[in-house]
């Protein structure tokens, strides 16, 4: 059996009892670049339902200065927002620099890294050797990089959300 589980089909959070996690949130990446209102909102809802946020959990949403009204307005108000320039990976780099590896294994037991970014790699190899769980979650269609996939213990896909649907014709 492997030891890596793709869940992108189950709708249950991470929710266990008692226990808190970390999520670190590139929207620009889980927007896949479209951070419209509209796209902002719907993907936060898919990750809500996907991925869960419980009430002891800790929300930290790094996006640059074009991305961050739609972005931030569409997130809970108890997250932490970073603004970052407009820069490659500038939100990674921030999201990477916000935390303590330390500080963050003795309060949390899981880590959410949503963003398929290989910048997060050297990171979420260190949770893992300080014992925590580290969740992947990436938006249908995102690139995800192999070295970040083999250093977490589980992915998520959250659907395209934000997509105008096509119909058939009549």
């Amino acid at each position: 059996m492997s030891r890596r589980t793709d869940v992108s089909r189950r709708s249950t959070g991470l929710r266990t009892v008692g226990v808190s996690a970390l999520h670190l949130v590139d929207i620009e990446n889980l927007c896949l670049g479209r951070t419209l209102p509209a796209t902002c909102s719907a993907v936060w809802d898919d990750y809500q339902h996907q991925v869960g946020v419980g009430g002891r959990d800790q929300v930290v949403v790094a996006a640059n200065a074009i991305s961050a009204a739609p972005a931030f307005f569409a997130l809970p108000a108890s997250a932490r927002r970073i603004l970052v320039p407009v820069l490659p990976d500038a939100a990674d780099l921030a999201l990477i620099d916000s935390i303590d590896v330390d500080r963050v294994a003795q309060r949390h037991a899981t880590v959410v890294l949503a963003s398929g970014d290989g910048a997060f790699a050297p990171l979420a190899r260190s949770l893992r050797s300080r014992g925590l769980r580290v969740v992947q979650v990436v938006s249908a269609g995102a690139r995800i990089a192999a070295e970040l996939y083999l250093a977490c213990h589980e992915l998520r896909v959250l659907p395209l959300s934000g997509e105008p649907q096509l119909q058939a014709a009549a």
